[in-house]
């Protein structure tokens, strides 16, 4: 299942933007270059994790969830992976917690 959904998310955005699998249901998703909002990408996660549940009609009970983080960064002079990844790794962490609060 979790293949599905990462081609799934990597059929939503482009080439160059980044999506790795870092453990479990975590993803890191990086628009590198893009000048979209970060909530237009958001609402683009949240529609593929809800086609992917639809299209594999999932009857399992609680149905998988996705934790995800994300960002977007310019690739120039200034560009810093470690800063990159360290914003995703908090926001992927936030958006789990959210989660398994509910």
């Amino acid at each position: 299942m979790l293949v599905a959904l990462a081609n799934a998310l990597r059929k939503s955005f482009r080439d160059t933007d980044l999506i790795a699998r870092v453990g479990g249901d975590e993803f890191m998703i990086c628009y590198i270059n893009n000048e979209n909002s970060e909530s237009f990408f958001n609402a683009r996660i949240a529609e593929t994790e809800k086609t992917y549940h639809d299209t594999y009609d999932l009857k399992i009970k609680p149905p998988p969830t996705l934790s995800y983080g994300s960002s977007t960064m310019k690739v120039d002079s200034n560009f810093n992976l470690d800063k990159l990844m360290n914003i995703v790794d908090q926001q992927m962490y936030a958006d789990k917690t959210s989660k398994h609060c509910d």
